[in-house]
């Protein structure tokens, strides 16, 4: 959107595309860009699109809410977008030109936020019980189906004895071309991105880089021919990572690579690829 700037016309139409395709939310990056557009946009047409996509699709959306009222404090005043901010929290909003239209607009949409806000940690808390689970359950399999002797009291830490226990699988094996390196650059590396990871999400990241770089030194220690395969697989979801601007799309990409080596240690990944391709995705 940001570099068809200057090109109304295709601006107008990127909106259509995303009023016809878009989920109930936005990542933080798009969602910062559609809301400029919305409150900021130079072309009426453009600004009318976005408030219309914002009350059918994003109402309830978190992350674009917060961007609204990130942005609304230094938003020319705007009656359809007042209208908007009574559609979306239910609140009856005094006149555009009454003395405390800012401050109760403000006030509503802080209110609807954090009333998103809530929800979202529900949700979270939800599926950060069932990666746990997860996690153990592939614990138990690399142990041969040996109950696990404690179980992890949250996510990242169940990811991190997973991961220690892939180190464990890889730990003893000498491949003469191993992938993604050598065992003891693999540990030092790993070893710095764990003391970097600061909080919860960001040691759960780190604790799954970790079983995606090992899972594919020992896939590819066994079958030697699908280290260029790997290897490829390996550069990809690098390349996936950078283009990120939040951590959970990076959690999202190690998770995505992840299951993509499971396919190839298991012998679906040409049909993969070939899916792919068919589709044109990633």
């Amino acid at each position: 959107f940001e570099r068809l700037r200057g090109d109304a016309n295709a601006q107008l139409q990127h909106l259509v595309t995303l009023q016809q395709n878009a989920g109930s939310d936005l990542g933080h990056r798009d969602a910062e860009v559609f809301v400029t557009a919305l409150l900021k946009g130079r072309a009426a047409e453009i600004r009318a699109t976005a408030e219309s996509i914002l009350g059918q699709r994003f109402a309830n959306g978190p992350v674009v809410v917060l961007e609204l009222l990130d942005q609304f404090t230094d938003a020319l005043p705007r009656q359809s977008v007042s209208d908007l901010i009574a559609q979306i929290t239910g609140d009856v909003l005094p006149p555009l030109r009454a003395t405390g239209w800012r401050f109760a607009a403000r006030t509503a949409l802080t209110r609807h936020a954090l009333a998103l806000r809530s929800d979202r940690l529900a949700e979270v808390d939800d599926t950060a019980g069932r990666v746990r689970e997860s996690c153990e359950s592939q614990l138990s399999i690399l142990r041969r189906h040996s109950a696990v002797s404690m179980a992890s009291r949250s996510a990242h830490e169940a990811a991190e004895r997973l991961a220690s226990e892939w180190r464990e699988q890889a730990r003893g094996r000498t491949p003469r071309e191993p992938v993604p390196g050598p065992f003891a650059t693999i540990e030092r590396r790993q070893a710095t991105i764990a003391q970097l990871a600061a909080g919860p999400i960001e040691r759960y990241v780190a604790a799954r880089l970790a079983t995606l770089e090992w899972l594919a030194f020992v896939t590819a220690d066994e079958a030697p021919g699908l280290r260029t395969r790997i290897g490829r697989l390996l550069d990809d979801a690098t390349a996936s990572r950078r283009e990120t601007t939040h951590i959970l799309d990076q959690a999202f990409e190690v998770d995505l690579a992840i299951a993509r080596l499971w396919l190839v240690r298991i012998g679906l990944g040409r049909a993969l690829d070939a899916a792919l391709a068919e589709g044109g995705g990633s």
